[in-house]
């Protein structure tokens, strides 16, 4: 990480500077959630389902952004989002005969993401701008299904953005994709003493946003997101003479997002 740092530092030096700017990004999000856990043979063990009236949260962002006299647009930007609420829980016991919805509850959810991602925008015009980011950050999703069985996952992660943006007078539109590869991904849970390491856990995200100008230094936001996540089935875990696995998933997200952005 400080050698990506090192890099992105002297990467600004090297361009012709021109002006810089802070943004300080305060948003609430509503989310909604749908997610399936599946046995080795593709049968349906649980889900998780949640609406916009379940689970919410908020997303604090700092973004700095360097103009230069080429058409490209440097910076960066660290992020912090925190959601909980609850989902309804169908399932079964795993490894049991039970059938599907032979257990219903309710789960207490708390996710944490932390994001640092590097900017490098290209401007067409002065109407159109190409985006481009590297980034880099840490998850955790507490899922407390019980009071004796709170699953911890958690891993830090690589992502990939680039979108587009239409700029036409107060107005701001955009659309951005975003792919997430986690990086040793890894699961907890309070009634066993060892660790599940997951397989390959990765996701895609549209994100579509708008933004208005409504004072000189400040700007009103809004936003809808979807993402898909997969985390694919761990390797076995023994103890006590039992094997234990966590199940392959996928789980839908999506975000409603309003906010404001005060530039300075």
């Amino acid at each position: 990480m400080q050698n990506i740092i090192r890099f992105f530092f002297i990467f600004i030096i090297a361009f012709n500077l021109e002006a810089s700017s802070h943004n300080f990004d305060f948003i609430f999000l509503r989310a909604s959630y749908g997610y399936n856990e599946y046995n080795t043979n593709g049968n349906l063990l649980d889900t998780e389902s949640s609406s916009f009236l379940d689970t919410g949260g908020y997303e604090l962002s700092y973004m700095y952004k360097i103009k230069t006299r080429s058409r490209f647009d440097l910076g960066f930007k660290i992020l912090y989002k925190s959601i909980s609420g609850k989902t309804d829980y169908v399932g079964s016991e795993l490894g049991s005969d039970e059938p599907y919805g032979s257990i219903k509850s309710t789960t207490d959810n708390e996710y944490k993401t932390k994001r640092i991602f590097f900017n490098l925008d290209y401007n067409f015009s002065n109407s159109i701008v190409l985006a481009s980011a590297l980034g880099y950050g840490n998850y955790e999703w507490v899922r407390e299904l019980s009071q004796i069985q709170v699953e911890t996952y958690s891993w830090d992660e690589f992502l990939i953005k680039l979108g587009l943006e239409y700029k036409v007078s107060l107005w701001k539109f955009g659309v951005d994709f975003y792919y997430m590869n986690a990086i040793e991904p890894r699961m907890k849970t309070s009634n066993l003493n060892g660790t599940f390491y997951l397989g390959k856990t990765d996701s895609q995200t549209f994100s579509f946003y708008g933004e208005y100008s409504v004072l000189r230094n400040l700007n009103l936001l809004f936003g809808y997101d979807m993402t898909k996540q997969n985390i694919n089935c761990s390797d076995p875990l023994i103890e006590d003479g039992q094997v234990y696995y966590e199940p392959k998933s996928e789980d839908n997200q999506d975000y409603l997002k309003i906010g404001f952005r005060y530039r300075f």
